[in-house]
């Protein structure tokens, strides 16, 4: 490394960033630095820039996310596969700027953070009442859901037949979530209205 990460200009930190996060797909050892870097810039110092190469090199990623969510043949009747992915980036960038509470030990943590927001917005609960009323909820399915409060403080797993009671926290790369306590019941024949 010739330089501080911290000196560095936003483009060569992308530009590391995505060639460790190559290596990590392909098994070899990584640094995350220039993520976490990258994406503090964005988050911490509100750098509009830091944020529009971060939509830049990150949409793609997020487009595969969508392509395999579990709901979004149901949620591409109504909307497109770029427009979720605009709206994940957008609630993501509202939980997160400048909010010190949050603080990401990990890209690996920012990313399922990432995911998870792009997860809210497809949603049962998040799609249009049309698109909840023309989801056919299976008799077999145990879990077909699972929504975020809006300020990620609560986790709700919504599922057809039976019940879920869960307290717990749920590490996310070194990070906690402190997950609400969940009693919930609903009978196999539950429709959203």
């Amino acid at each position: 490394m010739n330089e501080k990460i911290n000196e560095m200009d936003v483009l060569a930190l992308v530009d590391r960033c995505m060639n460790e996060i190559n290596n990590y797909r392909h098994g070899e050892p990584s640094n995350d630095a220039y993520g976490l870097e990258l994406f503090r810039r964005a988050l911490q110092e509100c750098d509009p820039f830091a944020w529009e190469i971060i939509q830049l090199h990150f949409t793609e990623m997020l487009l595969q996310w969508m392509r395999s969510h579990p709901l979004r043949n149901v949620a591409c009747n109504y909307d497109s596969d770029e427009n979720y992915v605009a709206q994940g980036f957008t609630r993501f960038w509202q939980a997160t700027i400048g909010n010190k509470q949050i603080q990401f030990r990990s890209l690996a943590a920012i990313l399922r953070y990432l995911r998870a927001s792009l997860n809210g917005i497809v949603s049962p609960g998040k799609l249009s009442s049309s698109a909840r009323r023309n989801l056919a909820i299976s008799r077999k399915s145990i879990v077909f859901g699972v929504a975020f409060s809006s300020d990620c403080n609560a986790m709700q797993i919504i599922s057809a037949g039976g019940s879920i009671t869960n307290s717990s926290s749920v590490g996310i790369g070194g990070d906690v979530l402190n997950v609400a306590s969940i009693d919930i019941a609903i009978p196999a024949d539950y429709t959203f209205l």
